[in-house]
Parts: C-alpha cells; structure tokens; sequence
C-alpha cells in the first residue's frame, strides 16, 4: 500500500500536475534528500529538469507515468527533482559544471554518493522509460555491492 500511494505522490505530481515554472522548488530539497540517503545509506537519484525545453517535459512524462521505473527508483534510491533555473537547479550546476555541457542546460540524470557527495553516474542520453529502468536495473545491482 506504501509504494502505491507513493507510486501515486510520485507520478502526480512529476507527471504533469506539479506546475513547472522558474520559481520551482524540488518537492524535496537536495540537502533533506542527501540527509535521508546518508541515513538510510542509498545513492541519491537526482532528475534535473529544464523547464524551457518542451523534449525535458515529454520525457518526464514519460519516465515518471511508467510504474516500472517509479517503483525501481523508489526502491533503490533517494529522489529529488532539480530545476536548472531554481536556486538548487543553478547550484547544482555550479557544483557539477560538467553535467551541462549544452545550452541550455539538457535534461539528465545523476547518482550522487551521499557520503562523498561525488557524481557516481551520469546520464544524458536516455530517451525512453525503457532505457531508464534497464539503466536503474544495472546502476541499483553496482550500488548495492
């Protein structure tokens, strides 16, 4: 029942409900979720999202209506959102310069080790919610050794 009304809290309100615009904020911010992935000792999945790019809307679409992916994620790792244009978003990209190299800023995912606050993974090139959860599948065997 936990997971469905989370499944439900997650694809709501990533799916299309939660308006999107430059004053954003993460439904959790990247400090609580690093909090939570130090205490319960997983990787910390960010999703930064461009607002200004209709494919990064599509693709969240996309990813986060699929039950699959949501559950996986849930399951293995500490979410939060990012908004390249909020505060969080733009240092988030201070911090990981590298994670954007186009302009704008392009729609990625990144593992962080919430002990070491290193980028672990980093993938811009997902395109479908297939391709999300066979990645999650492989990343959440590597991260769990």
């Amino acid at each position: 029942m936990r997971e469905l009304v989370i499944h439900e809290y997650v694809t709501s309100s990533l799916a299309g409900s939660m308006p999107i615009n430059d004053n954003a904020n993460s439904p959790v911010s990247i400090q609580d979720a690093i909090n939570r992935a130090v205490k319960e000792c997983r990787y910390l999945l960010i999703d930064v999202y461009n607002p200004n790019l209709p494919s990064s809307y599509t693709f969240s679409q996309k990813v986060w209506s699929n039950t699959k992916v949501v559950n996986l994620m849930l399951l293995n790792f500490v979410f939060a959102q990012v908004i390249t244009t909020s505060e969080e978003g733009l240092a988030y990209q201070n911090a990981f310069p590298n994670a954007n190299n186009s302009e704008p800023p392009t729609t990625h995912f990144a593992l962080l080790n919430p002990f070491t606050r290193q980028r672990t993974f980093y993938w811009n090139d997902l395109r479908e919610p297939e391709e999300v959860f066979r990645v999650y599948t492989t990343t959440a065997s590597k991260t769990s050794e």
